[in-house]
């Protein structure tokens, strides 16, 4: 909805002595062809989550140019599979616009090499496939930015300023692919064998974490006091 915004802006601003109206009709959804009635520009919701909804994104084969947006929310492969192979015209083109994933995203593993950069974080590189094109940008490629704003996307890579965040700053300021928050949250853990963890008197806590682009994990947490096990 946020392109669609875009491209009504410029509608309306040609449309300024109702010139496009003759040969078109706007709403808040789509643009249809006066004449033949058919829908030459619309929006359809991707990220159906119940199963039952998959449907949904079936059937779009007349379409020239697909416009994906935030594709990185995607998680589900085979519902992007099936919206992109319902796009059976011949030539069109499928724009995904996206900040980087994780590692484990699958458009990650299916379109690009990973070269790591530093412990945990890596740079993509687009895989040698016939009809992909890949345009990767950061902010010093923006020549428009306020000053003020270099400074401060800066500022989270630089030890000891008040911004200072370096997984955010590798992340979503440089455009790196993170493995994990590596030595982000906790950085004084020291190990502990299964023996001595289970030999501990304290009451045990369980937390779940369902799986979805990676395997599920369980954690067992015991506390005494101010410490962690």
């Amino acid at each position: 909805e946020s392109i669609l915004n875009e491209i009504w802006s410029r509608y309306d601003t040609a449309n300024v002595n109702g010139r496009l109206d003759v040969d078109f009709i706007k709403n808040e959804t789509e643009l249809k062809e006066r004449k033949t009635g058919k829908t030459l520009i619309y929006t359809k919701g991707f990220r159906a989550s119940a199963i039952t909804k998959r449907a949904n994104l079936k059937g779009p084969s007349d379409i020239d140019i697909a416009l994906m947006e935030e594709i990185e929310d995607v998680r589900d492969p085979e519902k992007f599979n099936t919206f992109v192979d319902g796009l059976r015209k011949d030539g069109c083109i499928i724009v995904l616009l996206l900040n980087m994933p994780d590692t484990q995203h699958f458009l990650l593993k299916r379109y690009f090499n990973l070269m790591q950069v530093e412990d945990g974080y890596y740079s993509a590189t687009p895989k040698d496939i016939p009809g992909l094109v890949c345009i990767q940008t950061n902010f010093t490629d923006n020549p428009f930015l306020p000053q003020h704003i270099i400074d401060n996307y800066n500022g989270y890579g630089t030890p000891g300023h008040h911004l200072y965040n370096k997984h955010y700053y590798l992340t979503a300021i440089k455009g790196y692919a993170s493995a994990g928050r590596k030595g982000q949250v906790h950085t004084k853990i020291k190990p502990i064998k299964l023996a001595d963890y289970m030999a501990l008197p304290f009451k045990e806590t369980y937390g779940q974490d369902f799986g979805t682009a990676a395997p599920a994990a369980l954690v067992g947490v015991k506390f005494d006091g101010n410490k962690s096990y």
